[in-house]
């Protein structure tokens, strides 16, 4: 059982790095990044480790297989954020925004060789090719 120390947050987006879970957040502006120990005991207080700068509420998230990239999902489209040495050191001032038409039901990202595949409720599946691992060193 997992608990947040401070009250109930709003979220949809788990990743899991390593040793470690990870749940976003879907607060609007500011999205906050909690912690908690695969391995732990079986009741945790969340930890919160980082705060992405998101327009829009994350719905999804995913890392990349060799632990390089974050991506979350939102109405406007994907933030690819670079990780220096996991997740709690993202970096997302460098993010590059993957611009795709608004869309209200973008539901869910994950990596998948040469790009990303996004998502919607309805079934809609949107492919991004990798235009970001050449432009954010």
């Amino acid at each position: 059982r997992l608990r947040y120390p401070d009250h109930p947050h709003d979220a949809e987006s788990l990743v899991i790095v390593g040793d470690h879970g990870f749940i976003i957040d879907k607060r609007i502006g500011l999205a906050q990044v909690w912690r908690f120990q695969l391995a732990g005991a079986p009741e945790q207080i969340l930890e919160n480790v980082a705060t992405f700068a998101i327009p829009a509420p994350v719905t999804g998230a995913d890392c990349s297989r060799d632990g390089l990239w974050l991506a979350v999902s939102h109405p406007f489209g994907v933030h690819v954020i670079p990780l220096v040495n996991g997740l709690v050191n993202a970096d997302p001032l460098r993010a590059k925004l993957l611009s795709a038409p608004m869309n209200l039901t973008r539901e869910a990202v994950t990596f998948a060789p040469g790009g990303l595949f996004v998502a919607t409720e309805s079934g809609e599946l949107r492919w991004f090719a990798d235009t970001w691992s050449s432009q954010i060193p």
